[in-house]
């Protein structure tokens, strides 16, 4: 595990790879926009300096830190068994997540179309993990997705 776990993190995404998690971030975040536009406020936009902070947060967490637990640390192999794991546990982690540190995200957190979403971010992540053998993509991916609905007005609805 810790083998693979440290060539994730040392390997780097070739710039083909990176062209092609960039395409598959903008089709999921089309895809999500589709299934639930409300998803996106743009009423609600941050301020440049709200965005200073919350972009470069985001990568810290969730990005980097739910990507080294559920496809590093959850993924000892690449298998379908861990696959399925790590991704339910990704999943499942998000309403646990509403419950206990972040209460106004309950409501969001527990609907079954962003549950959907989330296990379909979690299924690409680890896909784009898998393939690439670089945790830095998934950690890419995971971030894109996060600092573009807090950029579009999302994030506030979460408090």
């Amino acid at each position: 595990m810790a083998h693979q776990l440290v060539s994730g993190l040392t390997t780097i995404p070739t710039r083909r790879q990176l062209l092609t998690i960039s395409l598959l971030t903008v089709g999921f975040g089309g895809l999500a926009f589709a299934v639930r536009p409300d998803l996106i406020d743009l009423d609600r936009i941050p301020s440049s300096r709200q965005l200073a902070i919350a972009i470069p947060l985001a990568f810290v967490i969730p990005a980097l830190a739910e990507e080294l637990i559920f496809r590093g640390l959850l993924t000892p192999t690449f298998n379908l068994r861990w696959a399925i794991v790590s991704t339910s546990l990704f999943v499942l982690w998000h309403p646990f997540e509403a419950y206990t540190f972040l209460p106004d995200a309950m409501p969001l957190f527990v609907q079954p179309t962003f549950i959907g979403l989330v296990t379909l971010l979690g299924t690409l992540c680890w896909i784009v993990y898998w393939k690439t053998g670089s945790l830095w993509a998934s950690v890419l991916i995971h971030w894109w997705v996060v600092a573009g609905w807090k950029l579009l007005g999302g994030a506030g609805f979460i408090s």
